[in-house]
């Protein structure tokens, strides 16, 4: 598959994944999105592919998913609309190299014998260091989507959001 393809399904993938989330609250559409994402990794001919897959999910997820962004900056600062959309885009892509990285090491390790625990294990990896660095950002944490109304949520309360 080509990257600019990989890269398109995999942006695709992270925009369909905000259904999960408030207000649609559809808390089996990141299982689907995130096996979608696994499944491209798979077709990723190397590690720096598996990063493009990654930031391709990550600049989906976050350009869907905090679009409030832009809103906020533009209507309530008085921001300039160039500049409004220069700063939300630099935003998204920023966290967006957090599932790059994910992909990186995903596509690298894919063919170890754990990568049914490894990689639900890196993925929670890199959303808590997102969640930590530079002030913390876990807007957008796949554990956030299993709450209220899926069958995980119970475990919410012991394990947490990164838990789930």
């Amino acid at each position: 598959m080509k990257p600019a393809t990989l890269f398109a399904i995999a942006a695709a993938l992270g925009a369909t994944t905000v259904a999960g989330f408030a207000p649609i609250q559809a808390g089996i559409v990141p299982f689907f999105t995130f096996a979608g994402l696994l499944l491209l990794l798979r077709q990723a001919s190397s590690p720096r592919i598996g990063a493009l897959a990654g930031f391709g999910f990550g600049l989906g997820l976050f350009g869907v998913g905090v679009s409030w962004i832009f809103i906020s900056l533009q209507r309530y600062s008085a921001m300039p609309d160039a500049l409004s959309v220069a700063a939300t885009v630099l935003f998204c892509a920023f966290f967006a190299l957090y599932p790059a990285l994910f992909g990186y090491f995903a596509a690298r390790w894919r063919g170890s014998a754990n990568t049914l625990l490894l990689f639900p294990c890196l993925w929670t990896a890199t959303e808590m260091v997102r969640g930590a660095m530079l002030g913390g950002f876990s807007w957008l944490s796949l554990g956030y989507s299993q709450v209220p109304h899926s069958v995980l949520s119970g475990y919410a309360p012991l394990l947490g959001q990164y838990g789930v």
